[in-house]
């Protein structure tokens, strides 16, 4: 039988974040960097509650009765679920002041709310794709060549 297990190598770790810099505002010469988990299945609360939404909308969705309603309120669900379960940290962030902004998961998601919704949908493409979280996935094992 054959040995797989350094493919074990490229699993996504379930607590180590990453820095998503938002270079698509500057605010006061900085883009703010939010400190955030992968958004999948090895962030388990994250996923349970997304499957629990899932399950809500499931009719709605088989019968092909997507509104843009439905799609905003999954959206705004969304930017709650990243407060409490994605996002962990930020730095650069400021209020409109110019202070800046403490992180509480109350304060994340009313700076999330505060997005647009196409930049809050970049900030859900980065944290879904996994390849962000991984690292090297380039990997060498044993010997090489043909047998």
């Amino acid at each position: 039988m054959a040995d797989f297990t350094h493919l074990s190598k490229l699993d996504v770790p379930t607590e180590v974040t990453k820095d998503y810099e938002m270079v698509q505002i500057t605010i006061n010469g900085k883009s703010p960097v939010l400190k955030v988990l992968h958004a999948g299945e090895s962030n388990k609360p994250y996923f349970n509650e997304l499957l629990k939404r899932g399950n809500r909308n499931q009719r709605q969705i088989v019968a092909g009765k997507i509104t843009t309603s439905l799609i905003e309120d999954n959206r705004d669900e969304n930017r709650k679920l990243y407060a409490k379960y994605v996002v962990k940290g930020w730095t650069d962030v400021v209020d409109a002041a110019g202070k800046p902004a403490a992180f509480t998961p109350d304060t994340c998601l009313e700076f999330l709310e505060a997005l647009p919704d196409w930049l809050f949908d970049q900030v859900t493409t980065f944290c879904s794709d996994a390849m962000n979280f991984v690292g090297e996935t380039s990997l060498d094992v044993g010997e090489t060549g043909n047998a």
